[in-house]
């Protein structure tokens, strides 16, 4: 946050007061200052700003001031602190400065001079040129108040619109000078490539214009086009001597008109971009974006430290190198090409010539000051026109040089975190103090984003290993145990992550107060969080996926249609377009809903972005399945084909249940039931298939299934057949349900195999005696009934996740059994008591999905007998839940839906 008070005294000159809020802050007064707490209270000056640009403009009522600035305290707390603040700001920069008017409105002094103002009336008027004078940059630029979020929100709006006027302002002039000013018309065209952030269209504008000067003769006493030279380092020193005459500079005087380069500085532009265009076959490189370069230090100081103007640039090198994909340039490379008389830095001139010679985006430079036997090191990250992207200091004794450094390294890493997917990383490299830590993290971004979750887990394990404290780290790591179905380990995660929340700023505390609540069964407040942070920061790719994710899997369990997360996700990939998992969630949803040609779509950019992507196949299945014809499975095997068994089977269980298409899937499930493939994947073949073909009728091919799967899995096998049985759309023969009991009560010594899977271990002893009394209420056998509910009631008694599963089955099985006999409202009544509400820890938990799906169907059964029809649709929706067994109880859907 850089601001700064400035008082004039004495019999010095005065201009009006004036409030500089656009790019650097400033506010000039008259009036001598009895103190600085201005500067020191960001809350005041915020005040300050608000009065100066709240609209309409003029008087403002108290209540909405301490709604904004004191939204937690009382009404009487809350007037009663901006009554200080204004005596504050009273005291420091006059006594007219603010103005009364009753006891319920306040404003700023009419005659206090606002850039903000003169702005927007300079655009009024038509003055474009004078317009673009005035916005020297962003308003309050680089300035938060973490604890007023709604005062951020305003701020966030505000600075979005002007800076849209700006952008406007600025692409209206460079059309109208176009054509009779192309030269002139260069500045504003940057400008406006400028205020848009590279936006494709103004940088083609540019290029046009360029183009259009190239193309137009060119006496020398105007433009001359300088054709790039045979030696491209005479070319470079030619330039750089060019740039040199007249450096960019965003702070020029309000009201001398756009930046207007004399004739040799709009040389070197177009030489530039001439350059760009025909000189890639010669010894130029691209621009690479994560690619910096590292420059001598200046050094003040004894000769015991003049080494490290030198030395600075292998330091820091070292510590820059390989984080989060930055590339530095060697520094034995710059050092050949640098060419700085008398040795020493270069200049910032010199500087841009060489970052483009060698294809770097960015550049480091800095200085070297000692003082008493202490270094003060300055480091600065600059673009490569020169504008300063971050800045690092530190100071320490010279023995410490190499930890100064990490943290210097550190702060210079925010400025290559750019764009809405970045906005996360730089929290990170903000609230850990560890740049090795800080690596392990970026590597686990970088993981997550290849979809490689098993590394990012690796990844961001090291990371809190390194910084037991790094919130964030904990944050992700979370997310990357959630994605393996690691249950336990996503909830140790975020439970850290929440225990040091304090490190973190107000928006990053919120993702992680918001996972929280979501994470321990709050989905409802966790999406009131999320809105809120989508609000504060409309950019945040984190917020809008997060928000998607509440919807897509907490809705459901909330008798929501997970389609409500379709926006969400395609917000993120507004933002970021690159966002592979937001396209496969997004491809799902679009096959529930038969969008073939939006699958495809997704498919296509998926495919052309990530060839080798691991759920690649699945979008190909989701199309397969929404197609007609005996032609449509061929691609789909193809697609299968080119991925692991592991994923083959996610494939195809997605497919029918995102497409409806159990017939298809169980065509393409056959190869994963092979005696050849994998145990593992083989066991979820054989289930998939069984599962697939019970859900169809077609109990002969579900039964060789079971049987085929219990050779490997007792124990899977006998309660995957029990819960088959359980959820048949029609009641299945008295033989089938008593065989299904004996197949259960059969396989004791099976337990044991429980043991090598964590979730069996701890939920499989539950789901026995659910599945023996759901089965025993088909062939009417009420003590086995009652005694099935009497063990889940005990084990209910318990507090822990058990416990919450076990009164869940009870419920369920209570429910059954009033519907058996007739009682309805009674068995929804039981239902909904026993209902475990939106908890992501049990989402992860694989072995909850299969009877919560079917919970949810005879809810929306008992709810459609009840005639309440849309509740029935709404609940009926809401069963479709991910590798959750769907397909068993598709039919069932079907019917409440009235299909």
């Amino acid at each position: 946050m850089r601001y700064s008070l400035t008082f004039f005294r004495g019999s010095v000159p005065l201009a009006s007061p004036h409030l500089s809020l656009l790019g650097t802050l400033s506010v000039v007064f008259a009036a001598p200052a009895a103190g600085s707490s201005v500067v020191a209270q960001p809350k005041r000056f915020a005040l300050l700003a608000y009065l100066a640009l709240a609209r309409p403009r003029g008087w403002q009522r108290r209540d909405a001031i301490v709604a904004l600035f004191w939204p937690e305290s009382t009404q009487e707390r809350a007037r009663r602190a901006l009554r200080d603040a204004i005596y504050v700001l009273r005291r420091e920069l006059g006594e007219g400065v603010i103005e009364g008017r009753g006891s319920e409105e306040v404003r700023l002094a009419p005659d206090l001079q606002v850039d903000v103002h003169a702005f927007e009336e300079a655009l009024a008027t038509g003055a474009l040129d004078e317009a673009l004078g005035w916005y020297r940059g962003d308003l309050l630029a680089a300035f938060h108040l973490n604890d007023l979020p709604e005062f951020g929100q305003w701020l966030d709006q505000e600075r979005d619109r002007l800076r849209r006027l700006a952008l406007q302002a600025a692409r209206t002039l460079r059309e109208q000078r176009a054509a009779a000013e192309p030269t002139a018309a260069v500045a504003v065209a940057e400008r406006a490539v400028e205020l848009s952030d590279g936006d494709s269209s103004d940088r083609d504008a540019l290029a046009r214009i360029v183009s259009a000067i190239a193309l137009q003769p060119s006496p020398s006493s105007v433009i001359p086009v300088v054709a790039p030279p045979a030696d491209p380092d005479t070319f470079s020193e030619a330039v750089g001597a060019s740039e040199r005459v007249v450096p960019r500079t965003s702070s020029e005087a309000p009201g001398s008109g756009t930046r207007r380069l004399p004739i040799v500085a709009a040389v070197a532009i177009i030489s530039i971009l001439l350059l760009a265009l025909v000189w890639p076959r010669q010894e130029s490189t691209s621009v690479n974006h994560r690619a910096t370069m590292v420059l001598p230090f200046t050094v003040h100081g004894g000769p015991t430290v003049q080494y490290l103007g030198d030395g600075m640039m292998d330091l820091l090198t070292a510590k820059l190198d390989g984080v989060g994909g930055v590339h530095v340039v060697d520094p034995q490379s710059v050092h050949a090409a640098l060419r700085v008389p008398n040795g020493g830095a270069p200049d910032l001139g010199t500087a841009r010539t060489l970052a483009a010679r060698f294809g770097s985006s960015s550049f480091v430079m800095g200085s070297v000051v000692e003082v008493g036997g202490r270094l003060q090191i300055s480091a600065y990250l600059y673009n490569g026109d020169g504008e300063e992207l971050a800045r690092a200091e530190g100071i320490a004794p010279l023995a410490d040089l190499l930890a100064v450094l990490d943290d210097v390294a550190r702060k210079l890493l925010v400025g290559f975190l750019t764009g809405p997917e970045a906005e996360l990383a730089q929290g990170a490299a903000l609230s850990t103090a560890s740049l090795p830590a800080l690596r392990d993290y970026l590597d686990g971004e970088r993981e997550m984003r290849e979809g490689d979750f098993g590394a990012a887990y690796d990844a961001y394990t090291a990371a809190t290993a390194r910084d037991s404290t790094f919130a964030l780290a904990y944050y992700r790591l979370s997310s990357a145990a959630d994605w393996l179905g690691r249950a336990e380990d996503a909830h140790t995660a975020i439970r850290e992550a929440a225990r040091h929340r304090d490190r973190l700023t107000g928006t990053d505390r919120l993702l992680v107060d918001a996972r929280v609540d979501f994470w321990l069964g709050d989905a409802a407040e966790a999406e009131r969080r999320y809105r809120r942070l989508v609000t504060l920061r409309p950019t945040s790719v984190e917020a809008w996926y997060e928000l998607a994710e509440v919807h897509f899997h907490g809705g459901p369990w909330m008798g929501r249609d997970m389609r409500e997360a379709m926006p969400h996700f395609r917000e993120v990939l507004r933002l970021m377009p690159t966002h592979a998992s937001a396209m496969l969630h997004l491809a799902r949803l679009a096959a529930l809903e038969g969008d073939l040609a939006l699958v495809d779509s997704l498919t296509a950019v998926l495919a052309a972005q990530e060839p080798g992507h691991a759920r690649l196949a699945e979008l190909h299945l989701l199309g397969s399945g929404l197609r007609e014809g005996a032609d449509r499975l061929p691609p789909a095997r193809a697609a299968l084909d080119a991925v692991d068994v592991t994923s083959r089977a996610m494939a195809v269980d997605r497919m029918a249940v995102y497409t409806g298409d159990r017939a298809g899937a169980l065509t393409l499930a056959r190869p994963l039931t092979a005696d050849e493939v994998p145990e593992f994947p083989r066991r979820a073949g054989l289930e998939i298939s069984a599962h697939l073909a019970a859900g169809l009728g077609e109990w002969a091919t579900a039964d060789s299934m079971f049987e085929r799967l219990s050779q490997v899995d007792p124990l899977r096998a006998a309660q995957s057949k029990a819960l088959a049985v359980i959820a048949a759309a029609d009641a299945a023969d008295s033989a089938r349900v008593r065989g299904a009991i004996a197949t259960l009560r059969a396989a004791p010594a099976a337990r044991m195999l429980a043991r090598t899977d964590p979730d069996l271990q701890v939920f499989a002893p539950l789901r026995e005696p659910f599945y023996l009394g759901a089965l025993a209420l088909r062939v009417g056998d009420e003590v086995a009934v009652a005694e099935a509910i009497e063990t889940l009631d005990r084990a209910a008694r318990r507090t822990d996740l058990d416990g919450t599963y076990a009164r869940h089955l009870a419920g369920l099985l209570r429910a059954l059994a009033a519907a058996q006999r007739g009682a309805h409202a009674e068995a929804l009544q039981v239902l909904e008591a026993s209902w475990p509400g939106p908890r992501r820890e049990l989402m992860v938990r694989w072995a909850w999905n299969h009877t919560v799906v079917l919970a949810r169907v005879v809810r929306a059964e008992l709810l459609d007998r009840l005639d309440r029809p849309d509740e029935a649709q709404r609940w009926a929706r809401s069963a479709v839940e991910d590798i959750a067994g769907t397909p068993l109880v598709q039919s069932r859907i079907d019917r409440v839906l009235g299909r």
